[in-house]
Parts: structure tokens; sequence; C-alpha cells
């Protein structure tokens, strides 16, 4: 590939046309930023005495500069409008963790999670302002721009690259990755729609494959550092949530099942505090996908209750009771006590039984109109009373739609 051509391989748009943002939505953004630009430098200089605080000594330095560095990640699009530059996003995380120590929650946390929550950042509040600083450590390795189509008729454009590479191919002074206004009307004159923190890597691009969450902790290990495993995990897991976007146990088994009580606390004050610090277009979080993980959670946990608490199945017919676990496990909305499941699952999961006189009439009548010999309604019949259905299907075929009616007519009412 040319020498000129970015890391994508693709050209880059020539024409300047008109940005995302309508002139009145532009004149605001502008104004945030000034805003965002005249306290910049005091933001900066806490951010990094933090840094230093958190992380002393002349071994720490190549670390501590990785995470000074991060703090002139550009932010644009729908999911980061809290500052023109991550310092800003970092800063919110902050206050956030500061107001779950104090116990202050949006209303939408029910009260037993702000519990676990207010108990969780209070016991690891050195070890989370870590956390803080280097989750997004990253998001500068793995920039991802998309732009608008330039036409009706043409492709979104994507690139792909690093913080420096972005400076240098869209031929961008050092100062307009660290003044807010001008990357305002850098980004919207280039009418980019939003910028992301993964690489797609190959065939399409010269990148390596990542996202931020786990290439964080990656990084942190290049470089040596050492933090128990409960921070590793929730750095690299703490985009997970945004996986919910309904109710998943199934998701969260995967990826938080396996961690101890401990991991995951802090896994979920982790989550959520990047969740509050992460603001839409009208200047508030979205607690959607949080409030999933939340519910997902829980279902995962009374799901695990009942299968610990179905200790006494004899009388349940199996099949029964594989279809009403995993009926529980696709349910879209918050199941309800361990206690009140098992109770429905004892009810609803007893063997079917049958009237056998109207079960053998209504299969002769199977049997008048040819849709069955004399020979599968004898087998049919001597299946279904001694429980052994699930047979039938794999030997009647098409015939099964006739049968099921029967069966089904047949059934004893309690």
């Amino acid at each position: 590939m040319a020498k000129d051509m970015p890391i994508g391989g693709q050209e880059k748009p020539k024409k300047k046309e008109k940005g995302p943002y309508s002139p009145e939505d532009l004149a605001k953004k502008i104004e945030l930023a000034e805003k965002e630009a005249a306290s910049r430098p005091e933001r900066l200089e806490k951010l990094t005495a933090k840094v230093n605080e958190l992380f002393p000594g002349p071994e720490r330095e190549e670390l501590r500069e990785a995470i000074v560095r991060s703090f002139d990640v550009p932010q644009w699009g729908a999911t980061h409008n809290e500052g023109m530059l991550m310092d800003t996003h970092l800063e919110k995380i902050f206050d956030t963790l500061e107001n779950i120590k104090r116990g202050d929650f949006p209303e939408e946390i029910p009260s037993e999670v702000r519990q676990l929550l207010q108990e969780t950042a209070k016991k690891n509040s050195e070890q989370l302002e870590r956390y803080v600083l280097l989750h997004d450590i990253s998001k500068a390795d793995v920039l991802r721009m998309n732009f608008l189509p330039k036409g009706e008729k043409d492709k979104p454009y994507i690139w792909e690259g690093n913080l420096e590479l972005l400076a240098k191919e869209w031929s961008l002074p050092e100062t307009g990755l660290k003044d807010p206004v001008a990357l305002v009307r850098w980004f919207d004159k280039n009418k980019i729609a939003g910028v992301a923190y993964y690489n797609e890597g190959p065939p399409l691009f010269q990148t390596t494959k990542a996202a931020h969450g786990n290439a964080a902790v990656e990084k942190l290990k290049s470089l040596g550092y050492e933090d128990s495993e409960d921070m590793l995990a929730a750095i690299g897991s703490h985009e997970v949530a945004y996986q919910f976007s309904a109710i998943k146990p199934d998701t969260y088994e995967k990826h938080l099942g396996p961690m101890d009580t401990e991991a995951r606390n802090f896994a979920l004050v982790a989550s959520f505090i990047d969740t509050m610090a992460s603001l839409r277009d009208d200047g508030k979080p979205d607690l959607t996908n949080f409030l999933f993980l939340l519910a997902s959670k829980e279902n995962a946990e009374t799901i695990a209750g009942v299968k610990a608490g179905l200790t006494d199945t004899e009388g349940l017919d199996p099949k029964k009771v594989e279809t009403f676990l995993l009926e529980l496990r696709k349910s879209n909305s918050r199941l309800p006590s361990k206690d009140a499941v098992l109770a429905r699952l004892y009810k609803e999961c007893k063997p079917t039984k049958y009237d056998v006189l109207k079960l053998k009439e209504l299969l002769q009548e199977l049997v008048n109109t040819g849709t069955l010999s004399a020979e599968e309604a004898d087998e049919i019949e001597n299946t279904v009373v001694t429980g052994n259905q699930s047979e039938l299907g794999k030997k009647f075929g098409k015939k099964m739609k006739d049968i099921r009616a029967v069966m089904t007519a047949s059934e004893k009412k309690d």
C-alpha cells in the first residue's frame, strides 16, 4: 500500500462537507467545548496529581505517561458527551465514585443494589480510584472513527489507528488533540459520526484486532504493572454491560459467573461508574443496559437457586422440567422469588395424565380415517400411557400433528 494511504487502505474523504450537527446544535457543542477548554488546565492538574499519588516511583514512570496520554483521547458521538476529551470522562467517574460512597444513586437503582455498590465502593476505595485511571488506558491505541457518507450513493468510511497516527495521517496540529473547540470544528468539518474504541483489524485494516478493555489488561502486563485479579477482571470486562440490551442470564453467567463474589461486586461498581459517566446528547447517562445487567444477575441467581432447590424430582416429568428451566432463561422480565418459581415448577412439571378410554376412542377415529393403522394406534396408546411420548416424534413424523391433537384432547384436567 502507498505510504499516503490511511491504515484501512481506503481513500481519505477529499470533499469537506457539512458535519452531522445542525448549525444550532453545533453552536451548543462549541459553547460547551469552550467551557471545557477553560476548565481543562485545572482538571488535568488534579488528574495528574492523582496519577502521581496512586502510581508513584521511578518504576511506574512509563505507566504514568501512558495514563496521562489517555487524557487526550477524543470523544465524539452518541455515548460520550461529557466532553470532547477523555479527561472529562475520568473526572465524572471520580465524581460518581464519591456519590456512591455517600449513598447518592439514581432512583432507578434498586435499594438492595445501592447497598451492595456503596459497601463495595467504600471497601475498595483506593483500588477503584486506580481502576478509574487504568480502565481506558488503551483507548488511545484502538481509535476507530466513523465518517458519514459523502453522498447518497456513498458508503460510510472508517478509519482505525492510534492517537499519534490520527494526528499524523489527518494533518492535525498537536493543539488539535488538546483543544476541545478545535476538535469540535474538526470533527464537524470532516463529517465524522462518532469515535469508537476498538480495532477490527485484518483484512480491512492494518491494525491488530482489539477491544480497549482487554487491550488495557495486555498493556498493563506489558508495562510490568501488577494488581489484583479483581482489578484486571474488572478492566477486561468493563464493556460487558453494553451487551445487555435485554435480560440475558446466560450472558451474565458467561462473563461474570466465573468470578467470586468480591470480584463480581467490584466489576458491578466499575461498570456502574463508567455508565454514569457516559453521557448522551441530553447530558444524562443511559442506565438501560446496566439495569438489564442487574436483572440478568438476579435471574441467573434465581435459576441457580431453583436448580439447587430441586432436590426431589420424583413424580416430575424430566422433559417438562427441562423445558421449564429453558423458559426461565428466556424470560424477558424479572423472575419472582426462588421459592415461588420452585412451587410453580412442582405444579407445572407433573407428568401428564390421560383418560385412557378417551385416548383409545380418538385414536380409533384416526384409524377409521386411514391416518393410522390399528397397530400404530395400539403402539401410540401404550407409549403415551407409559410416559415415553418423546419417542413418538421420531417414528411418526408428519402424523404427529394429529397425534398431538388426540393427546391434548385426552389429557385429564386437575
